[in-house]
């Protein structure tokens, strides 16, 4: 059976998705590769280590969105536009928002 017209569709719907996502700067974009490289490379090499990075990436992320939950909301953003942006649905959106709002 062949899938490769499905699997077309469905990597132009991922782009078309990803167009419309609110772009991140490139040095975060580069900042976030470099780092996903060396927790890889810790991970193989110090995984205990590894992990206590990953803590604190948790509480790093989920600080920083707390803070963003709150500012989008005070901004009076509806959850439709900030779906957009992030590539998810509206009731994602709100699920996300609430889980940075309740988790600071």
């Amino acid at each position: 059976m062949d899938v490769s017209a499905s699997y077309d569709d469905w990597a132009g719907h991922i782009d078309t998705v990803a167009r419309q996502t609110v772009p991140l700067p490139d040095d975060l974009t580069d900042t976030l590769t470099r780092l996903e490289g060396q927790l890889a490379r810790l991970a193989s090499q110090a995984p205990v280590a590894a992990l206590r990075a990953v803590g604190e990436l948790e509480r790093l992320t989920r600080s920083i969105g707390h803070q963003a939950a709150h500012a989008a909301e005070a901004d009076d953003l509806s959850p439709e536009t900030i779906g957009k942006a992030l590539g998810i649905n509206a009731g994602a959106t709100r699920s996300r928002l609430t889980h940075y709002q309740l988790h600071p």
